[in-house]
């Protein structure tokens, strides 16, 4: 388990990625939350080198050895575009939206809905995740 904050950001990203992550936030055309900004950052370090995110609100009531058997979850809590094996997992967050209404984006391949929300305070993904690196090219 590492800490990953402002002041240690560089040990674990390169300089030129944080200066790209840094460009896209400043030439936002909307405005960039706090909260965006850690989001960019998680998702970087989730592609470099993959692994578990858990947010200071999530609390572990026990270990995570079931994420070795990530295929073996029901399909509406994973995404697995990519492969037979999904290489990413993400619960939807009940308190925003609902599944209707939905957009679908010829680019990449997606289905969304404004209201619909990601919970971010829980993510893991496999090093290289193309649905991580799909994420962040939103942000550009």
């Amino acid at each position: 388990m590492r800490e990953v904050n402002s002041t240690n950001l560089g040990q674990y990203l390169e300089a030129n990625t944080l200066q790209q992550i840094n460009s896209v936030i400043a030439n936002a055309k909307m405005h960039v939350f706090p909260q965006t900004k850690s989001d960019i950052y998680r998702l970087a370090l989730l592609y470099k080198y993959g692994g578990l995110y858990l947010d200071a609100a999530t609390v572990a009531v026990q270990n995570f050895d079931w994420l070795v058997d990530i295929a073996k979850l029901p399909s509406q809590l994973i995404s697995n575009r990519f492969g037979e094996v999904p290489d990413v997992l993400l619960f939807w967050n009940q308190n925003f939206g609902g599944f209707f209404e939905w957009e679908i984006n010829e680019v990449y391949h997606t289905k969304s809905e404004w209201r619909l929300s990601i919970f971010n305070g829980f993510m893991a993904a496999v090093k290289g995740s193309e649905y991580v690196k799909e994420w962040m090219d939103l942000f550009q």
